[in-house]
């Protein structure tokens, strides 16, 4: 059910580009704003919790949006949508792609401003995204990554791809709860993989460079320890599906990759 909903929407995906943002659509409308990028250039795909659980957390999203902003350059495009209880349907989402240069027929000062107007109108954009995004009571991380991959998987193979997730990766939804139960052992980590390859709810996100920006607990409570066990789970899952994620996974923003 799951692909089939996510096969409607990227039938759409190549018909159309835009340089601005759509947001609070649906998920089949925005799938058509977005087109794959030349050869050569960035894509990035920002994914959002707004649980109430990180609403602390949102300002630093925010600081973490204008600097993904301020690297981008003339081509690039970036994605960024909520992680909800419905990420593939209404949630809210972000799409730019930036202006590309003709160095024959444009004026490079001209193109240079209207770049830079783009970026600080993105910016005014995102202030307003998270000014007033309603928090949701469930964080679907799973379905989300879903839409990430197809994405990626419509851009040309040497695109650069990257996978920024702003989260405390704590999934909550109807197949699973890490609330309440967070697959912490090695055998409950290859059970929950397991699942989710058979029910093909496993991205593949092969040459996908990802970075998790997770909040850092107290040390020496038990939150501290299930922080470090949904480390080792979504590092699993990540290799699993064919991404980098390295180091990259802690409280900080150390850039797009």
């Amino acid at each position: 059910m799951i692909t089939q909903r996510i096969n409607r929407v990227i039938a759409a995906f190549l018909l159309m580009s835009i340089t601005g943002m759509t947001a609070c659509i649906t998920l089949e409308d925005w799938m058509k704003t977005v087109v794959p990028r030349p050869s050569g250039k960035k894509v990035v795909v920002m994914l959002v919790d707004v649980s109430y659980s990180t609403k602390t957390l949102w300002k630093l999203y925010l600081e973490n949006f204008y600097k993904a902003v301020d690297e981008l350059g003339p081509g690039d495009s970036l994605v960024v949508s909520i992680i909800n209880h419905d990420p593939l349907g209404t949630a809210e989402r972000m799409t730019y792609r930036f202006e590309e240069c003709d160095s024959f027929s444009t004026n490079p000062l001209l193109c240079k401003k209207k770049l830079v107007a783009q970026k600080e109108q993105a910016k005014k954009d995102g202030s307003e995204f998270f000014d007033h995004v309603t928090p949701s009571t469930e964080s679907r991380i799973f379905d989300s990554t879903l839409i990430a991959a197809k994405i990626f998987s419509a851009h040309p193979p040497d695109t650069s791809r990257s996978l920024v997730l702003m989260s405390d990766m704590i999934e909550n939804g109807d197949a699973f709860n890490f609330e309440r139960s967070a697959p912490l052992s090695d055998a409950q980590v290859k059970k929950v993989i397991a699942r989710l390859k058979g029910e093909k709810r496993l991205p593949n996100l092969q040459g996908v460079k990802v970075s998790v920006v997770a909040p850092m607990p107290a040390e020496g409570n038990r939150s501290s320890r299930r922080y470090l066990g949904l480390q080792r789970f979504w590092k699993e899952f990540f290799s699993s599906s064919g991404a980098d994620l390295g180091e990259r996974y802690g409280p900080t923003f150390d850039g797009i990759q």
